[in-house]
């Protein structure tokens, strides 16, 4: 990506020149502080990066709200399945507005065409943070927290998203506007849409086909968990069932 530090804005990799004042462009890889994204979205600071994507907080500059913006790393670009994942991922999210949920607002794609998402910034700690800083927490302080992410979860169940990495890291702490404590479930790159097909690699396509298999060739045992199952010709068969 291009960047000008005249005017803020992004462009193209092929671009050398800033078509608005002719000042020279730079190149840089990260999204940098005071960059203007897509003409909407200012970049203030980078909160969080990891193998796939890296977050950055913005400032929405027509409403002038605060965001957090989630853009694909450059080395996975070319990676089709990937950013069909991605994008179908965004697309079904949207659709999840629970209050336990951090909330889906933009998907759209940077001036060197990285996808990017936009979601509800959440200032606050995650879970993980927390009890390393207080230590266990009462038991009245747990349930309430486990009933909002599982409410969270069971309206995203409810679509046919299923979060495959529910830890404290992606919990979120803050408080609502009642004053009282609010839980978020965040990390949108660990859903998975299980109703769209087209999102599954080879990998979980085995894995499905494999488990469609087994449900149909054995019954499930009246025995406790880990008893041996038996196929429809009454064959022994070594299964655990979930």
């Amino acid at each position: 990506m291009k960047y000008c530090d005249t005017c803020r804005s992004a462009y193209p990799n092929d671009f050398s020149t800033c078509p608005r004042d002719q000042a020279p462009l730079r190149a840089t890889s990260d999204l940098v502080p005071g960059m203007v994204v897509r003409g909407k979205y200012e970049v203030l600071e980078k909160i969080g990066a990891g193998g796939m994507a890296a977050v950055y907080k913005v400032r929405h500059l027509a409403f002038g709200e605060i965001r957090a913006l989630k853009v694909v790393a450059a080395k996975l670009c070319d990676d089709e399945g990937f950013l069909k994942r991605f994008r179908t991922e965004a697309v079904v999210t949207r659709r999840l507005q629970h209050p336990n949920a951090v909330r889906v607002d933009d998907l759209d794609v940077t001036e060197d065409g990285r996808p990017f998402i936009v979601m509800e910034h959440v200032q606050g700690k995650n879970l993980r943070e927390v009890i390393r800083a207080e230590g266990a927490f009462e038991v009245a302080r747990a349930a309430a927290i486990g009933k909002q992410v599982a409410s969270a979860l069971g309206a995203a169940h409810a679509l046919g998203i299923t979060h495959r990495d529910i830890k404290p890291d992606n919990i979120l702490l803050t408080v609502g506007p009642d004053g009282q404590a609010l839980a978020k479930v965040l990390d949108l790159g660990s859903r998975r849409c299980a109703r769209d097909r087209s999102t599954w690699d080879p990998a979980t396509r085995r894995r499905r086909r494999a488990w469609s298999w087994a449900r149909r060739n054995t019954s499930r045992p009246s025995r406790p968990w880990g008893s041996a199952a038996t196929t429809s010709t009454g064959a022994p068969i070594s299964i655990r069932w979930a």
